[in-house]
């Protein structure tokens, strides 16, 4: 009887934590579908630290293969971690790799005097001139400029060493040819994108906007996992 009542409740808590499990999959599945989960910290650490209590690994994150509660607490304190960093996210992890290339080439003054405070050792003044042209072009766009500089912005530097990194890795010349301008096209529609996704997320996490199933595990977490005590009724 104990056997089955401990079985009941483990399955409650385990269901508890289904949404949760289900956005960090999602986003485990867009770093590797974008070829980036070798680069992102949040994906590599956590499957680091995935526990020798799962026999399966077919999903980084999964409460169902958890036999005790202190398991299903681990496993809940991995998905947690790995939502809260921010590369785990394909945007997270572009941002982290432009950052990391372009580390310092561009001064925070350079949006006030155009082309004029980077490191012209790393950064090709044409290729530059194309980017901060892309940038000036969101910034231009009421609804962009908000995302780049408001309260939940991306932050100017980043965004430009992002759009430079696409005009590199693009081969963009400027040339004024047709290819020019498509290339030109593609990468402030990327870039536009990437905006709209970031601040979209932000936006969602700084309002707490959160589905029925979100809602239950954010009060089981609070209520369990970052409360001892309340663990403490559980016989591990």
């Amino acid at each position: 009887m104990a056997k089955r009542v401990q079985n009941r409740n483990l399955n409650e808590i385990r269901a508890q934590f289904k949404s949760l499990q289900a956005k960090a999959n999602a986003r485990a599945e867009e770093l590797q579908s974008a070829g980036l989960s070798d680069y992102s910290r949040a994906f590599n650490e956590a499957a680091d630290k995935m526990g020798a209590y799962r026999s399966n690994d077919a999903y980084l994150f999964d409460v169902n293969d958890t036999q005790r509660y202190r398991e299903i607490r681990r496993e809940v304190e991995r998905m947690n971690k790995f939502l809260n960093d921010e590369t785990s996210t394909v945007e997270g992890v572009q941002k982290m790799m432009a950052a990391e290339k372009y580390k310092g080439a561009f001064s925070g003054g350079w949006y006030k005097k155009y082309g004029v405070s980077y490191d012209k050792s790393r950064i090709d003044e044409d290729k530059a001139k194309i980017a901060f042209s892309i940038y000036r072009r969101l910034e231009e766009s009421g609804d962009s400029r908000e995302k780049i500089i408001g309260d939940l912005g991306y932050g100017s530097e980043s965004l430009v060493m992002q759009i430079y990194d696409m005009v590199v890795e693009s081969g963009i010349e400027n040339d004024d040819s047709v290819q020019y301008w498509a290339e030109y096209g593609n990468i402030l529609e990327e870039t536009s994108r990437r905006l709209d996704d970031l601040y979209i997320r932000k936006y969602n996490e700084a309002h707490d906007i959160m589905d029925e199933g979100d809602e239950d595990s954010k009060s089981l977490i609070d209520n369990i996992i970052r409360n001892k005590s309340a663990w403490d009724y559980f016989n591990f």
